[in-house]
């Protein structure tokens, strides 16, 4: 059966109950998906389709292989089957999982047929007055209601819906269900059939707990009716998330019995316990795929890994399997969910076509710093990997090394050219004019010179003088003026030699050099004799 179809039945039902669940008191209908700028796709049965698991099942061992159980009504004649035997005054049955015609699985309970899935009776074990049955969704869903359906069996005396967001990991409970008040407040700490208060209240009610009917009863639980957030889920977020489940557990705790069956000894009596057991013939949640607003389709195939998985087919510049983040380039501002006053649209960066990404920072924002594409300051966008050479929170500049000629819009992709200066001299060039921006200690219209401090092109180191400093009074020089440069020295007190010149103080000639302070090189004289027989070389120094 596909998971998208709505069978008659369930359609039917579908639309008596939320024809009560949309209702406001003034008769109006809150919670309206046409109206208001939040989209969202149409509600359907979550349960059609999915995988469902018991964790204890008639007609199978705990291994999961076949075996007879033996399993009586409460009361009445053999509606369920037509191999019933009469046992003792009952009507009873035998479950066997290698029997099609005996076999009860929990996939029954989902199948949209009258075939029901049943629990092994007590007479197996007062252990089996727990037992779990799991609804896998797949994915993560608004679920509106569960309504179960039972069969030839009481509803639950004592149990707990659950759900879980991560996939089955952890559950927490939904509501509770307990056969009296007591037992909302001893086994489970909540007041009993409580007025909600909160959009996350989680209920105990004993309204379903009664063994009247003792067969086919229903159960329907409203997640959302009722509610603060329900006239406008838009914007309760509390209940949105509440909402939510990737899972749905039913876990029940004990069986519903007869007042008289409560004595210890028709407890050991299997005549007694084989009547007690849980089974469901249908289990439908109503549901939605989690869009957050920004989809009004929710389908299959659209996923090419899991071709099955539901997809929402986003709007407002939304990206993601349920909406749920801004599409690349449209991190302007950060992402919000739609509401019914505002579809919070994600808005794109400005890049100037020179990125196709970008992400939103908060910082950029406070401090105005992005621009928007409307030439405003506003939002925190921030473009990632800007191409052409350039550069900036907005790729609003050339990169270091290139400029952009007046005239040419931001938008050029051939706009930045790079510089015509030395990298060892400039550290760049001006926009618009493309004239070398000089590192300190250069100077001159192509950064040729050494700046005003500083000599000896290109090295242009810097010259030291001694100069009253703001930290104190001028100090003398321990230099020997004869050896340095233009006989200064810094406010430190060091010393700048001249050429040839070595020393702390400078006051002595470096090894090649003689006669300080004047400190001239070496000179050598060759002399060559000639003999008759070989040349002679001979070296002479001359001081």
């Amino acid at each position: 059966m596909a998971r998208g179809t709505v069978g008659a039945h369930f359609l039917a039902v579908f639309l008596t109950f939320w024809a009560t669940v949309l209702r406001d008191a003034g008769g109006q209908e809150p919670f309206n998906d046409l109206t208001g700028f939040s989209l969202n796709p149409p509600y359907f049965n979550l349960a059609e389709g999915i995988k469902i698991s018991a964790s204890a099942t008639c007609g199978q061992d705990e291994a999961g292989a076949p075996r007879q159980d033996l399993y009586c009504k409460l009361v009445g004649g053999p509606n369920y089957g037509l191999s019933n035997q009469h046992i003792q005054g009952q009507f009873c049955d035998h479950c066997n999982s290698a029997d099609p015609s005996k076999a009860h699985p929990a996939t029954n309970a989902i199948d949209g047929t009258e075939r029901w899935w049943q629990s092994p009776p007590l007479s197996r074990g007062s252990g089996y007055n727990e037992v779990n049955v799991t609804l896998d969704l797949g994915q993560l869903f608004h679920v509106a209601y569960v309504l179960i359906k039972f069969a030839n069996s009481p509803r639950p005396d004592l149990w707990v819906l659950e759900r879980s967001v991560d996939n089955g990991r952890t559950f927490t409970p939904w509501q509770f269900f307990a056969h009296s008040k007591r037992e909302c407040i001893e086994r489970f700490g909540k007041p009993p059939n409580a007025r909600v208060l909160k959009d996350d209240d989680q209920l105990c009610t004993t309204e379903y707990s009664r063994i009247i009917p003792l067969e086919n009863g229903e159960i329907v639980v409203s997640l959302i009716n009722g509610r603060p957030g329900s006239k406008n889920f838009t914007y309760s977020p509390v209940l949105q998330q509440f909402t939510k489940a990737t899972n749905i557990r039913l876990r029940f705790l004990r069986t519903s019995t007869l007042l008289g069956h409560l004595i210890s000894k028709a407890q050991r009596d299997p005549s007694v316990t084989r009547r007690y057991y849980y089974s469901i013939k249908d289990i439908s949640v109503g549901g939605r795929c989690v869009c957050h607003g920004h989809a009004q389709v929710c389908g299959a195939g659209r996923n090419q890994g899991s071709p099955s998985r539901l997809q929402c087919e986003c709007q407002h510049n939304t990206c993601g399997e349920s909406c749920d983040r801004c599409c690349p380039g449209f991190n302007q501002e950060p992402w919000r969910a739609a509401t019914a006053d505002s579809p919070n649209e994600c808005r794109p960066c400005q890049c100037f076509s020179h990125a196709s990404d970008c992400y939103y920072d908060p910082e950029v924002e406070r401090r105005g710093a992005s621009l928007d594409t409307f030439g405003r300051y506003s939002g925190g966008g921030v473009c990632v990997d800007c191409q052409h050479n350039t550069a900036g929170v907005n790729c609003e500049r050339c990169a270091e090394g290139f400029f952009r000629p007046y005239g040419v819009p931001p938008e050029s992709h051939t706009g930045c050219i790079s510089c015509s200066c030395d990298d060892r001299t400039a550290s760049g060039c001006e926009m618009g004019s493309g004239r070398c921006v000089c590192r300190p200690q250069f100077a001159g219209e192509n950064c040729d010179r050494c700046a005003d401090g500083y000599y000896l092109y290109p090295q242009c180191i810097l010259r030291l003088t001694t100069t009253k400093s703001p930290a104190g009074p001028i100090v003398a020089c321990s230099c020997d003026y004869r050896g340095t440069v233009s006989r200064v020295c810094d406010a430190s007190g060091r010393c700048l030699c001249r050429e040839g010149v070595d020393g702390e103080r400078c006051d002595r000639c470096r090894r090649g050099y003689y006669s300080f302070p004047n400190c001239q090189g070496e000179k050598k004289t060759f002399l060559n004799a000639y003999t008759n027989e070989s040349p002679i070389l001979n070296f002479f120094c001359l001081f």
